[in-house]
């Protein structure tokens, strides 16, 4: 009897870890356009009606969707609430475009390190902060960097200033 008291307890708790991890942690979860709220839905399509292959998650109780900009064909990400205000806008650039104070804090600071990708992030509380992506061998790692070259903290709908966040 005590086995079976202790095994039903292991299982209730590998159960509710399961619910949590894929129900509230879980960091990102595809989903489809009919899960998405009408006034998110509706403020994409008129921010962006050629917009191509959409993809949408669910990250830190936001909507994202992931898209091609019809307009520039440049990558596109949008963060948006219940509501459907954009609280985040970042936009894929190539890594050539970053100013060159980033490129001069990244090659001194960052030395072996390829950049691979780099992206525009603004959020809706105003600034606008570069993402690289750098790589070296199989280490990679993102770099949130103000248009000075002062590196800040990872950025996802903070307010950028030249206090570095």
């Amino acid at each position: 009897m005590k086995k079976l008291l202790v095994s039903a307890v292991v299982l209730g708790v590998v159960a509710l870890l399961a619910f949590f991890w894929f129900r509230v942690a879980a960091p990102e979860r595809p989903r489809s356009a009919a899960s998405i709220p009408a006034a998110v839905m509706t403020a994409f399509q008129t921010a962006y009606p050629n917009a191509r292959a959409v993809k949408w998650t669910r990250e830190h109780g936001q909507f994202e969707a992931e898209f091609n900009d019809g307009a520039t064909e440049k990558k596109t990400w949008l963060m948006f609430t219940n509501a459907g205000a954009v609280t985040e806008t970042e936009v894929e650039i190539d890594p050539a475009e970053l100013p060159a104070p980033i490129s001069a804090r990244l090659s001194t600071y960052y030395k072996g390190y390829d950049v691979t990708e780099a992206a525009i992030i603004k959020p809706d509380s105003g600034g606008t902060i570069y993402e690289a992506e750098i790589t070296q061998g199989t280490n990679q790692r993102d770099v949130y960097l103000l248009a000075d070259g002062t590196e800040v903290k990872n950025t996802e709908t903070k307010k950028a200033d030249a206090t570095g966040l």
